[in-house]
């Protein structure tokens, strides 16, 4: 767990490591207690909630304290874009702001109840926008989200979410579902608004996860684009949720 605390990176030996130092520094110190993978769905909570979470970590890994995050909120979260032509793990990342840390040492021992955490591949998606299937998605650009710390009498609390435009580069088979989107945008009279779905797939090509995206608008779809046979859509995205499967 990364917190913030009096402005500096809180390390769970209870050590502080200065801003000044590089969030990588911060990790490789970490791995000493932990060796945390870059798996997706991994939260990097306190020991004694390991039995809640998806730390993907050796039976033998012992824990030597505990560090309790309480009335914690998230600031930032990011899924890893997705590529037909990539090969790596993807990730979901939450940047989260703790009310308040505290540290002991009653917990220490053996992790027990550790759950495997389930992965996705960037290449292994399946794209649908209200319905219809985008056979042809070659990318889709990270879906993020981030909350504004807003601060009101000493405490932190978040802000109204902010979504990011979504963009999704497809294949000539896909251009003319698009396209009768996009002008239903340039002609006006008819709400273009329309729901989506990522599904998000492991080795196997089972459905791990699920992130569902409200209120899609089309806000360009040039004609031309960077690769031959394919164009890339940009999308107002109004919120999302990431669901099981």
């Amino acid at each position: 767990m990364v917190g913030r605390f009096k402005d500096e990176l809180v390390h769970l030996d209870w050590t502080i490591v200065g801003p000044q130092r590089k969030i990588e520094e911060f990790f490789k110190r970490v791995r000493r207690f932990f060796r945390i993978q870059d798996a997706p769905f991994v939260v990097q909570e306190a020991p004694n909630d390991l039995c809640h979470v998806g730390l993907d970590l050796p039976p033998e890994v012992r824990t030597s304290g505990a560090l309790e995050v309480q009335d914690a909120f998230i600031r930032d979260i990011a899924v890893s874009p997705f590529d037909s032509n990539g090969n790596e793990v993807g990730t979901i990342t939450l940047i989260v702001v703790p009310g308040q840390l505290s540290g002991n040492s009653a917990n220490s021992g053996p992790l027990n109840g550790v759950l495997a955490s389930p992965t996705f591949r960037e290449f292994n998606f399946v794209l649908e926008i209200d319905g219809t299937g985008i056979s042809q998605a070659a990318t889709i650009s990270s879906v993020h989200a981030s909350f504004p710390v807003n601060h009101l009498n000493g405490q932190a609390f978040p802000g109204a979410p902010q979504f990011d435009d979504v963009e999704v580069s497809v294949g000539s088979m896909n251009y003319a579902y698009l396209e009768t989107w996009a002008d239903q945008v340039r002609q006006g009279g008819v709400d273009p608004r329309r729901d989506g779905e990522i599904r998000l797939r492991n080795n196997t090509t089972a459905t791990v996860a699920r992130i569902r995206l409200y209120e899609l608008i089309p806000l360009a779809f040039p004609q031309f684009g960077s690769f031959t046979n394919r164009r890339t859509i940009l999308l107002d995205l109004g919120r999302f949720e990431i669901t099981g499967p």
